[in-house]
Formats: structure tokens, sequence, C-alpha cells
């Protein structure tokens, strides 16, 4: 039996990520990040069963988040401003421009935001997997070696949308750009 496009997908090519407003529920401007390497999720249940007459006879489980574990070359500052709460600031001119981000402690902790991915299919399809309402366990971490590329990853979770759902699924017969608004809409 052939397979619906964007059932059979592979290599995320695309990631973007956006702040999220839970009190309003919107987002913010999308920004990519640029070498995705991971977006991973798998759900979370709360579990119970009643026995009676020395068997099971109910079994329950109820979907309850997702954990969430996402990757990246380099550090992209305007991801990590997302990501951290922190503010992303520039100045100067080319050739001597300068970047500065400092991510804090303390006070109102770290933000909710959306995340976005774009798996590629064997046809032109394509398939995008969107968490909405995400929250990092901790500043992502990096690790900086002679010789090896900076990778940036995190872990955190993922809840339901007041509004809608925890995971959204988007497939196009032809491949389309990541948008927040297509995907969450």
């Amino acid at each position: 039996m052939p397979r619906g496009y964007g059932e059979v997908v592979f290599s995320l090519v695309q990631m973007r990520l956006a702040s999220y407003n839970i009190v309003t529920d919107t987002f913010g401007t999308a920004v990519e990040l640029p070498e995705a390497q991971t977006l991973e999720f798998s759900f979370e249940t709360d579990t119970d069963a009643i026995k009676a007459g020395g068997y099971l006879q109910h079994l329950l489980a109820v979907t309850t988040h997702a954990t969430l574990n996402l990757s990246s070359a380099g550090v992209p500052f305007e991801a990590l401003a997302i990501l951290s709460g922190a503010s992303n600031n520039s100045s100067g001119t080319p050739p001597n421009r300068t970047r500065r981000l400092n991510v804090g402690a303390g006070g109102s902790g770290l933000p909710y935001f959306g995340v976005v991915g774009k798996l590629v299919g064997e046809q032109g399809d394509d398939l995008h997997v969107g968490l909405p309402v995400c929250k990092l366990d901790g500043v992502p971490s990096w690790k900086a070696e002679q010789n090896k590329f900076v990778i940036a990853s995190a872990e955190g979770r993922a809840i339901k949308r007041a509004s809608g759902h925890l995971v959204y699924l988007l497939g196009h017969e032809t491949a389309a750009n990541v948008d927040f608004n297509e995907i969450f809409a």
C-alpha cells in the first residue's frame, strides 16, 4: 500500500524557534537555528490500573507532556536569546561590529518558546513537527574542544497549548518553508 506524503521522512533540514507568550497565546518573531542537529521529543504519560478478582480489569494512560532535546552547531545569538530570555545586542559597523548576549541567573527563570522542525521526504514532500509551548530545564550547554565544532544542546519539556494541542504535524505534498502561523493555526 503506498504511503501518503509527509509520512516517510528523514533529515532535519530546518528548525525555527519563536518566543511564546503563554498569557496571550502568541508567538514572537521566529528565528532560524541555522545548523540544527537534533529535534527529539517523546511523550510522557501518567498510568494507572484497576485490579480486581486477581487480574487487571481496567488500564489508564493519560498523556501529560513531552520531553524535548534540541541541539545545534555553533552558538546562534538570536536563538540563545529566545531560549534563555537574554537580550541580544549588536553595535558598530562592518568590519568592526560587536555582539553581546549575557545570560543571567535567578529572576523570573527561563521563558516559554515554540519550536518547529522540517523533515524532508523522498518525493519532494515534507513534514513539519511543531511543539508550541516549550521551556528548557536549563540554558543550553556547550562543549568546546580543539579541532571540533561547538554543539549547543539543551533538554526541556513541552506542554499542551491552551488553545490547541501538545504536538502539531503538518505534511506538504510539495516541501515548504517552516511557517509558525501555518502549523499552529
